[in-house]
């Protein structure tokens, strides 16, 4: 039986656990917080509502802590489900978490294999060149860290290669009440080893997620993966949270739809120079994808409206960050980047969301 923990029992972190919970058999302890964890705690569990709102289920069998230090040591994976600017202020729990587990004993040759981190973040992440075998100049292997999502590259530093597993998001979800996730669309987790390899525990992790309801491949390229996502997020997050324009909005008005295909092509070409190889479907057939959402706004616009700090760092300034790197230029990301940071400035120093007004 698998033990797993989830740090971030939020939108994607309640979906996954209350899959994995309610599916498989697999002990699972969620780490939650303020009036959320108070709601789980009173309601006897997370609750999962799914799209058509007919269908819900409760993780009535799972463990909720406030903290990764009350977690039950000897965890086989932690799930990282928060933001990417949350890590580094926990990360000596999650170190102390990993290391618990032992090494290998002769009653139990399963712990011979390291416990796994899966990362689910959002944009670039902070291990971009740990054990990267098609990375373009040998001295960006496993000592080149990205400032924008990892400063003075203190988690590359501490966090050991050997436990981490990519991972991609598509599902979307939200809080809809404190103790309650809702699910409004999308099941793909993939998920690979940062070296490609296709080793035993990923494969069992895969058939665990598979097993809980998700769609879970092993890739051998998890970067590429990576970079298929970032390549949406960074032409339509920021864009979309400056403006509160929906998917569907941007891709039909020809100015904001010629300015999507710039930073597309731009991203494209930085993912080229630092090893994340080719994007697999053209641009026309993203932007068709990102129509076919519709009116949907974007996780950047809800951000912005709930006055929250955003991704952006993780999206457009690590991507910005890169492009230096390999002398790539990327004016439009440059503007957009720019003008967000002065909208998040802005909200920060008046205190203030952001929100249309009707009129």
């Amino acid at each position: 039986i698998m033990k797993v923990c989830i740090i971030g029992a939020g939108a994607i972190g309640g979906l996954l656990g209350v899959k994995l919970s309610v599916n498989t058999d697999a002990e699972v302890t969620m780490v939650a917080r303020g009036t959320h964890l108070e709601a789980i705690r009173r309601n006897g569990g997370l609750t999962l509502v799914e799209a058509n709102g007919m269908t819900s289920s409760q993780a009535t069998r799972a463990k909720y802590v406030a903290s990764v230090e009350e977690v039950e040591r000897g965890q086989d994976v932690v799930i990282l489900a928060i933001k990417e600017h949350q890590i580094l202020p926990i990360k000596d729990e999650i170190i102390a978490l990993l290391n618990s587990r032992g090494n290998a004993s002769e009653e139990n040759p399963e712990t011979s294999t390291p416990p796994i981190l899966l990362t689910t973040q959002n944009g670039v992440p902070w291990w971009f060149f740990l054990r990267h075998s098609a990375c373009p100049k040998p001295e960006w292997r496993d000592s080149q860290w990205i400032e924008a999502v990892d400063p003075d590259g203190e988690l590359l530093r501490s966090i050991e290669a050997k436990y981490i597993v990519g991972c991609v998001v598509y599902p979307a979800a939200s809080i809809t009440a404190p103790g309650v996730v809702t699910h409004h669309e999308g099941n793909r987790f993939p998920i690979g080893e940062i070296d490609g390899a296709r080793s035993q525990r990923v494969v069992r992790l895969s058939e665990l997620l598979i097993c809980a309801g998700f769609k879970s491949f092993v890739l051998d390229n998890i970067r590429n993966e990576i970079w298929l996502k970032v390549w949406g997020s960074a032409a339509f997050n920021p864009l979309s949270a400056l403006t509160h324009a929906t998917l569907a909005r941007m891709c039909r008005y020809e100015p904001s739809n010629r300015l999507i295909r710039e930073i597309m092509q731009e991203v494209a070409q930085v993912g080229r120079c630092v090893g994340a190889g080719e994007m697999r479907v053209s641009i026309d057939k993203r932007i068709d994808g990102a129509f076919a959402v519709g009116e949907h706004k974007t996780s950047m616009v809800q951000d912005v409206e709930n006055g929250r700090p955003t991704e952006v760092e993780a999206i457009a300034g690590a991507i910005l960050e890169l492009a230096e790197l390999t002398s790539v230029p990327t004016p439009s990301i440059r503007a957009i980047y720019a003008s967000i940071k002065l909208l998040e400035q802005v909200m920060q120093s008046e205190q203030v969301a952001i929100q249309p007004v009707p009129t």
